[in-house]
């Protein structure tokens, strides 16, 4: 009931970002529903925009390890 409270806000953003993908992903499933070219280009903007984002989160989490160990 309370599993809002052990969410992070990162982890929470990356889920609301990922859910326009996860809707059209069900759609086609269910429905058959097919994606126009700029709805496969929005969906790849959206993955590319969180992948970049993680990367980026973790290369900053390496170089502060790095430079508190050094």
């Amino acid at each position: 009931m309370f599993w809002f409270i052990r969410v992070s806000g990162k982890a929470l953003g990356l889920m609301y970002a990922l859910e326009p993908i996860v809707a059209a992903l069900i759609a086609f499933v269910f429905v058959g529903e097919r994606l126009s070219m700029q709805g496969y280009f929005g969906a790849l903007l959206v993955v590319g925009g969180i992948l970049i984002s993680q990367w980026l989160e973790q290369r900053k989490k390496i170089a502060t390890y790095a430079a508190s160990t050094s």
